[in-house]
């Protein structure tokens, strides 16, 4: 059975201890799941193209910063274009080159709820423990449930946090009820 371990750290977060290929393997394809919501997001088939403001209008902190990501890209190399699978590539490098390059440099990564990794060198100091069944970050227990709807919008948004709330792949709602609903599903998983 798959067992997880997260750490709570005294800089206030808490951290999947990644030390084993079930953890890794669990984070990689977590990585790879945020890529694809915020690839959806911003709406993109085969290409960017910045010229043609082909760009959706990102909803989600995932969609934004990958928006953001490609745009410095392409600015950097001065492109107007970027075909699809360079799009991916680039961004899954930039997703985990720091958490490949510290899991094979000390086999042991300690990994944030927004995808964010350190190593852990005892910086701070490891306040709680605990071990899960599914790879779900715990949240406190006075977490704080937002709803947003964007102005002339037709679809509510949860975020516990600053963590936009996915549940079965889902991150917005026909009603203000049914994303309260997800958002408490979502917190009743995480809450220690």
């Amino acid at each position: 059975m798959k067992s997880y371990e997260f750490v709570k750290k005294s800089n206030g977060g808490w951290y999947l201890v990644c030390d084993n290929i079930t953890a890794f393997t669990a984070v990689m394809e977590w990585k790879a799941s945020l890529l694809a919501y915020g690839w959806m997001d911003i709406g993109m088939e085969t290409e960017v193209d910045a010229n043609n403001h082909r760009w959706g209008h990102p909803q989600t902190s995932y969609g934004n910063a990958i928006q953001i990501l490609l745009e410095v890209e392409m600015e950097r190399t001065g492109r107007e274009t970027m075909p699809l699978l360079e799009c991916i590539n680039f961004l899954t490098n930039k997703m985990n080159s720091a958490f490949i390059k510290l899991y094979n440099l000390d086999g042991s990564v300690l990994v944030n709820s927004a995808g964010g990794c350190m190593m852990d060198d005892d910086t701070f100091e490891t306040l709680q423990t605990i071990h899960k069944d599914k790879f779900v970050f715990p949240k406190e227990q006075d977490a704080k449930i937002r709803i947003i709807k964007w102005p002339n919008g037709s679809h509510y948004y949860a975020k516990i946090g600053n963590e936009d709330v996915v549940v079965d792949g889902e991150q917005s709602w026909n009603t203000r009820k049914a994303a309260q609903a997800a958002a408490e599903q979502y917190l009743a998983e995480c809450v220690v």
